[in-house]
């Protein structure tokens, strides 16, 4: 299953959006900073709507640490795609909530990465295609080996070459 097929709910009619994005675990045995694997059972979901201003609830797993501004990384990778597709911002409320354990190594920046990039790229209407989504991704997070399998599912084996 692949990240667009995660979108369970997406309306143009009333601008409301749900993105869930997998965990998923990296550098297995020697394949250290190019395997990866989703873990489907274990996800991340961002609630949002279009608003005026900035707006960022969080319930779950280190909800107390995550910052609630434009310092969130779904926030920042959010702006950042607007900025890759080279679109106009346009301003979120989001609701996060944070099932995958924040620093224990099943891809939390990288769900959180994904989940402000695909959250965009619905806003925007779906410009992007997988592989420019990854593309961002792996660029943001600096190594593919965790944003691949959520991307693209099952266990991903990527590499960087060059830029």
């Amino acid at each position: 299953m692949n990240l667009t097929e995660r979108i369970i709910n997406y309306s143009m009619e009333n601008y409301a959006f749900e993105v869930n994005v997998p965990a998923t675990s990296a550098n297995l045995g020697v394949c250290f900073d190019f395997a990866g694997v989703e873990i489907p059972s274990l996800y991340n979901t961002v609630y949002a709507n279009l608003s005026d201003k900035l707006s960022i609830s969080l319930e779950g797993l280190g909800a107390d640490e995550v910052p609630k501004d434009s310092r969130n990384v779904i926030y920042q990778a959010y702006a950042d795609t607007f900025a890759a597709a080279g679109k106009p911002l346009r301003q979120v409320a989001m609701h996060c909530i944070n099932r995958i354990p924040l620093n224990r190594g099943l891809g939390s920046s990288s769900s959180a990465i994904l989940s402000g990039i695909e959250l965009a790229n619905q806003v925007m209407g779906g410009c992007l295609t997988k592989e420019e989504m990854f593309q961002l991704a792996a660029k943001i997070e600096g190594h593919p080996d965790n944003v691949a399998p959520a991307i693209f599912g099952g266990i991903v084996i990527s590499a960087k070459i060059g830029e």
